[in-house]
């Protein structure tokens, strides 16, 4: 039973959608919610340090194409492993362009793709 739930969850039709769901969902969140930004001015203080690199905590930055105020360029590093693909899915249908790579505490930084994600960001 196990395996059949792991091998269905890794499938690319539940996957699919798991992120159109996921990212339809955050829509209506946007939608149906009052956001702020704090500090009120944050895009007066970071235009003039253009480009800059921005740090979300897991799951925040799917937020990002509701908060940009201009067409800038922007990029999400999203891990490589399975469970990162809905968030992948879910960011790409949103309109955010995505990094795929992830460190290692081992030190084999190049087994999760890390090396090619910051090759690729840089």
């Amino acid at each position: 039973m196990k395996r059949l739930l792991r091998n269905t969850l890794r499938s690319s039709g539940v996957q699919r959608a798991a992120g159109f769901l996921a990212a339809e969902f955050l829509r209506l969140v946007w939608k149906t919610n009052k956001f702020t930004f704090d500090p009120v001015d944050v895009y007066d203080i970071v235009e003039p340090e253009m480009p800059v690199i921005l740090a979300f905590w897991h799951g925040q930055h799917l937020m990002s194409p509701f908060i940009k105020q201009k067409d800038y360029r922007g990029a999400v590093l999203i891990s490589k492993h399975r469970d990162g693909e809905f968030n992948a899915l879910a960011a790409e249908r949103l309109g955010i362009a995505t990094v795929r790579g992830s460190g290692d505490h081992g030190g084999a930084f190049h087994r999760k793709g890390g090396v090619g994600a910051f090759k690729e960001m840089v």
